[in-house]
């Protein structure tokens, strides 16, 4: 399990610097952060693209927002919270977008789709393919816990739901993975 590293003296300096009007020195806090935000944003929306797009954007809220980020707190967590409610705006846009698109047994298909794909090959890509196919809020705390190693409070700032919540969706996600890859053995052994 992956532990995020603890801020640096170094974040906390270019965040100073660039609240003071030192633009240029962004550039650390993109760099640094570009391959988890991006992650966390393709958990949620599925699309390489769009995910490239939300994370773009939640780059720029982060830039327009970075002089109300209350210095007390966990930057990395106020950054995902960004990322998750951005992705999440993309996600239920390219929801939407699909819906009108498509007729109504295509709906259906749809819908089912995102529920019965699982990957043949290894465990690892059953796994994978399981957590993919999770609703999107309880494939983003999974991410979050797992892949990101993100705690309880942490999890919560970023989501904003209250840690019961939290622990309803792990548990709810941790029973459909189950259900999940329990039938794709049934399956692979029938």
């Amino acid at each position: 399990m992956n532990t995020p590293p603890p801020e640096d003296a170094e974040e906390k300096r270019v965040i100073e610097r660039c609240i003071e009007g030192e633009w240029s020195q962004f550039r650390y806090i993109f760099d640094k952060y570009l391959e988890k935000v991006h992650s966390l944003a393709l958990r949620i929306v599925k699309n390489r693209e769009s995910a490239a797009d939300a994370a773009q954007e939640s780059f720029i809220r982060v830039f327009r927002s970075l002089d109300r980020f209350d210095r007390r707190s966990s930057f990395s967590t106020w950054l995902y919270r960004i990322t998750y409610n951005t992705a999440l705006d993309y996600h239920r846009r390219e929801r939407r977008k699909r819906e009108r698109e498509a007729g109504p047994r295509e709906r259906q298909k749809l819908d089912a789709s995102h529920f019965e794909e699982i990957a043949r090959g290894e465990a690892r890509d059953k796994l994978k393919a399981a957590v993919e196919a999770l609703p999107v809020k309880l494939r983003a705390v999974v991410h979050l816990k797992y892949a990101e190693g993100l705690s309880y409070s942490e999890i919560c700032a970023v989501t904003g739901c209250a840690r019961g919540v939290l622990q309803k969706r792990l548990g709810q996600a941790e029973k459909k993975l189950r259900e999940t890859l329990q039938r794709e053995i049934a399956e692979w052994r029938g």
